[in-house]
Protein backbone atom coordinates (compact mmCIF):
# COMPACT_ATOMS: atom_id res chain seq x y z
CA UNK A 1 0.00 0.00 0.00
CA UNK A 2 2.83 2.41 0.88
CA UNK A 3 4.56 1.77 -2.46
CA UNK A 4 1.34 2.48 -4.37
CA UNK A 5 0.90 5.81 -2.55
CA UNK A 6 4.53 6.69 -3.19
CA UNK A 7 4.15 5.86 -6.90
CA UNK A 8 1.02 8.01 -7.10
CA UNK A 9 2.84 10.93 -5.44
CA UNK A 10 5.76 10.55 -7.83
CA UNK A 11 3.40 10.58 -10.83
CA UNK A 12 1.59 13.66 -9.52
CA UNK A 13 4.88 15.49 -8.94
CA UNK A 14 5.97 14.65 -12.48
CA UNK A 15 2.64 15.84 -13.91
CA UNK A 16 2.97 19.16 -12.07
CA UNK A 17 6.55 19.61 -13.31
CA UNK A 18 5.43 18.90 -16.90
CA UNK A 19 2.53 21.36 -16.71
CA UNK A 20 4.27 24.15 -14.78
CA UNK A 21 7.89 25.24 -14.71
CA UNK A 22 9.48 26.44 -11.46
CA UNK A 23 8.75 30.08 -12.19
CA UNK A 24 5.05 29.32 -12.80
CA UNK A 25 4.85 27.30 -9.56
CA UNK A 26 6.45 30.14 -7.57
CA UNK A 27 4.09 32.64 -9.21
CA UNK A 28 1.09 30.51 -8.25
CA UNK A 29 2.41 30.15 -4.70
CA UNK A 30 2.56 33.94 -4.49
CA UNK A 31 -1.03 34.29 -5.70
CA UNK A 32 -2.27 31.63 -3.26
CA UNK A 33 -0.41 33.12 -0.29
CA UNK A 34 -1.59 36.64 -1.10
CA UNK A 35 -5.21 35.45 -1.32
CA UNK A 36 -4.89 33.70 2.04
CA UNK A 37 -3.33 36.71 3.74
CA UNK A 38 -5.83 39.16 2.26
CA UNK A 39 -8.85 37.04 3.18
CA UNK A 40 -7.60 36.57 6.74
CA UNK A 41 -6.88 40.28 7.00
CA UNK A 42 -10.39 41.15 5.77
CA UNK A 43 -11.91 39.06 8.56
CA UNK A 44 -9.56 40.43 11.20
CA UNK A 45 -10.23 44.00 10.08
CA UNK A 46 -13.96 43.36 10.24
CA UNK A 47 -13.63 41.99 13.79
CA UNK A 48 -10.97 44.20 15.40
CA UNK A 49 -10.42 47.17 13.09
CA UNK A 50 -8.03 48.26 10.35
CA UNK A 51 -5.56 50.20 12.50
CA UNK A 52 -5.02 47.38 15.01
CA UNK A 53 -4.62 44.75 12.30
CA UNK A 54 -2.13 46.85 10.33
CA UNK A 55 -0.11 47.64 13.48
CA UNK A 56 0.12 43.97 14.47
CA UNK A 57 0.92 42.73 10.97
CA UNK A 58 3.57 45.40 10.37
CA UNK A 59 5.36 44.52 13.61
CA UNK A 60 5.24 40.78 12.93
CA UNK A 61 6.37 41.11 9.31
CA UNK A 62 9.34 43.30 10.22
CA UNK A 63 10.41 40.59 12.66
CA UNK A 64 9.88 37.90 9.99
CA UNK A 65 11.92 39.93 7.47
CA UNK A 66 14.78 40.40 9.95
CA UNK A 67 14.91 36.62 10.58
CA UNK A 68 14.84 35.90 6.84
CA UNK A 69 17.62 38.45 6.26
CA UNK A 70 19.86 36.58 8.68
CA UNK A 71 19.12 33.28 6.90
CA UNK A 72 19.79 34.79 3.44
CA UNK A 73 23.05 36.38 4.66
CA UNK A 74 24.14 33.05 6.08
CA UNK A 75 23.22 31.14 2.89
CA UNK A 76 24.93 33.63 0.56
CA UNK A 77 27.81 34.41 2.95
CA UNK A 78 27.02 38.12 3.20
CA UNK A 79 28.25 40.26 6.09
CA UNK A 80 25.81 42.43 8.08
CA UNK A 81 26.18 46.20 8.30
CA UNK A 82 26.63 46.95 4.61
CA UNK A 83 24.04 48.88 2.56
CA UNK A 84 25.26 46.96 -0.52
CA UNK A 85 24.54 43.65 1.19
CA UNK A 86 21.14 44.96 2.30
CA UNK A 87 20.39 45.64 -1.37
CA UNK A 88 21.51 42.12 -2.30
CA UNK A 89 19.34 40.58 0.43
CA UNK A 90 16.30 42.52 -0.83
CA UNK A 91 16.91 41.34 -4.40
CA UNK A 92 17.42 37.73 -3.32
CA UNK A 93 14.21 37.80 -1.25
CA UNK A 94 12.27 39.30 -4.19
CA UNK A 95 13.54 36.59 -6.51
CA UNK A 96 12.65 33.89 -3.97
CA UNK A 97 9.14 35.38 -3.71
CA UNK A 98 8.68 35.13 -7.48
CA UNK A 99 8.92 38.80 -8.39
CA UNK A 100 10.39 39.94 -11.70
CA UNK A 101 13.13 42.52 -11.20
CA UNK A 102 14.61 45.01 -13.63
CA UNK A 103 16.84 48.08 -13.47
CA UNK A 104 15.66 51.62 -14.20
CA UNK A 105 18.38 54.19 -13.66
CA UNK A 106 19.74 53.73 -10.14
CA UNK A 107 16.74 51.73 -8.92
CA UNK A 108 16.01 48.04 -8.94
CA UNK A 109 12.32 47.80 -9.71
CA UNK A 110 9.62 45.16 -9.49
CA UNK A 111 7.96 44.94 -12.90
CA UNK A 112 5.64 42.02 -12.11
CA UNK A 113 4.31 40.93 -8.75
CA UNK A 114 2.39 37.70 -8.05
CA UNK A 115 0.57 39.58 -5.28
CA UNK A 116 -0.71 42.35 -7.57
CA UNK A 117 -4.16 40.88 -8.24
CA UNK A 118 -4.90 40.53 -4.54
CA UNK A 119 -3.71 44.09 -3.94
CA UNK A 120 -6.21 45.42 -6.47
CA UNK A 121 -9.09 43.37 -5.00
CA UNK A 122 -8.58 44.49 -1.41
CA UNK A 123 -11.43 46.90 -0.57
CA UNK A 124 -9.58 49.49 1.52
CA UNK A 125 -8.16 52.78 0.40
CA UNK A 126 -4.62 51.77 1.27
CA UNK A 127 -3.06 48.89 -0.68
CA UNK A 128 -2.92 46.42 2.20
CA UNK A 129 -0.67 43.87 0.54
CA UNK A 130 1.76 46.62 -0.45
CA UNK A 131 1.95 47.51 3.25
CA UNK A 132 2.75 43.89 3.97
CA UNK A 133 5.48 43.83 1.31
CA UNK A 134 6.97 47.12 2.48
CA UNK A 135 7.09 46.05 6.15
CA UNK A 136 8.64 42.68 5.30
CA UNK A 137 11.29 44.49 3.24
CA UNK A 138 11.86 46.99 6.07
CA UNK A 139 12.54 43.97 8.31
CA UNK A 140 15.02 42.60 5.76
CA UNK A 141 16.86 45.94 5.73
CA UNK A 142 16.88 46.17 9.54
CA UNK A 143 18.13 42.58 9.71
CA UNK A 144 21.17 43.54 7.63
CA UNK A 145 21.99 47.13 8.58
CA UNK A 146 19.93 47.87 11.68
CA UNK A 147 17.39 50.63 12.14
CA UNK A 148 19.75 53.44 11.14
CA UNK A 149 18.21 53.23 7.65
CA UNK A 150 14.59 53.44 6.52
CA UNK A 151 12.79 51.91 3.58
CA UNK A 152 10.51 54.10 1.44
CA UNK A 153 8.27 53.07 -1.46
CA UNK A 154 8.73 55.49 -4.37
CA UNK A 155 6.45 53.84 -6.95
CA UNK A 156 3.63 51.27 -6.73
CA UNK A 157 1.89 48.96 -9.20
CA UNK A 158 -1.22 49.16 -7.01
CA UNK A 159 -1.36 52.93 -7.57
CA UNK A 160 -1.24 52.47 -11.33
CA UNK A 161 2.49 53.04 -11.74
CA UNK A 162 4.43 51.05 -14.32
CA UNK A 163 6.48 49.33 -11.58
CA UNK A 164 7.11 49.15 -7.83
CA UNK A 165 10.30 50.75 -6.59
CA UNK A 166 11.77 51.28 -3.15
CA UNK A 167 14.57 53.39 -1.79
CA UNK A 168 16.69 52.74 1.27
CA UNK A 169 17.65 55.99 2.99
CA UNK A 170 19.72 56.83 6.02
CA UNK A 171 17.46 58.06 8.83
CA UNK A 172 17.80 61.77 9.58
Amino acid sequence: MENKKLEEMTKLEEMVRQKMNEKERIWMLGKVSSNIVCRLAKQLIKNIGYTQVVTIIQRELRECGAKDAKKIMELFELEPGSPENASKVLKIAAIILGMNLNVKGKETVITECPYGDSVKEFPYNQPFYCNICREYCRGLIEGVIGDEFTFVQTSSLSEGNEFCAFETKKRE
